[in-house]
């Protein structure tokens, strides 16, 4: 028999899923270094306002998603540092080093960038290979009688795909809170060609994709500011008995005794 001829509304929803599984890129933000000695950002915010940000003000973390990279065609080895404004929810991609290089080279850039800006923490994926990586920078550290930069493992969960993991970006991206310097070509490629299927490069986006676990996602301070002013008021509704005035509350408590009951 042959295939059912595909209706307009199907087609629509191919459309449809076909942009959930990508990334609008229209909606990523970019900024620049005020210096050459990067200690400053300068970028343009929502209201089309210039604004600058000490680059020290800001919580830092290294997020690194390790690979063999050894051979043409393996994954790249990806190494983000990433930092959070927390008062506006804003997040900056500071620096990145995606590509082919061995191990050994990573963990001096590792080394490297902790002693230069003193990231919170190391965020390294905890499988097999990965905690062998960190047990490699303690063995440098011991040799060089020096402190290991500070590690923390991250664990995605069984329950969590790949995909999934990278898709928690999303929210990030659509409330144009994530920002990034417009010569970062290789992760900005990732963004725009990332599809499910596991055919486009996607490791910067996998040792991004950690950030979801570690900063709070669009929850700022005016968000917060307004959250407590609802509860306030909620609070101002409240009789005596704890309960509201208005027959809608009334309403709620009593499906509530019928649910119990």
């Amino acid at each position: 028999p042959r295939p059912p001829t595909p209706t307009p509304r199907s087609n629509r929803r191919q459309r449809q899923m076909c942009i959930r599984d990508r990334f609008n890129t229209d909606n990523i933000k970019f900024f620049t270094y005020v210096d050459s000695d990067m200690k400053a950002i300068r970028f343009v915010d929502e209201g089309g306002m210039e604004r600058v940000l000490k680059v020290s003000d800001l919580d830092q973390l290294i997020l690194h998603d390790p690979a063999v990279a050894e051979r043409r065609g393996s994954s790249d080895n990806a190494l983000i540092r990433v930092a959070h404004h927390q008062k506006s929810g804003r997040m900056f991609i500071l620096q990145t080093k995606i590509g082919q290089y061995k191990p050994d080279e990573l963990v001096e850039t590792l080394f490297e960038w902790d002693k230069e800006h003193n990231p919170r923490f190391t965020s390294l994926e905890g499988v097999a290979y990965q905690k062998a990586l960190k047990y490699f920078i303690r063995m440098i550290a011991d040799a060089r009688h020096i402190a290991p930069p500070p590690i923390r493992e991250y664990s995605p969960g069984s329950k969590k795909s790949k995909d999934d993991r990278i898709r928690g970006l999303v929210p990030l991206i659509n409330s144009h809170l994530m920002y990034m310097l417009p010569s970062e070509t290789k992760l900005l490629e990732e963004f725009q060609h990332y599809t499910k299927d596991g055919r486009s490069k996607r490791d910067g986006l996998d040792a991004l994709a950690q950030v979801t676990e570690y900063f709070t996602v669009g929850w700022n301070q005016n968000t917060h500011d307004d959250a407590r002013e609802k509860w306030k008021a909620q609070i101002r509704g409240l009789d005596a008995t704890g309960y509201g005035q208005r027959r809608s509350s009334v309403i709620d408590r009593r499906s509530r005794v019928r649910l119990v009951g």
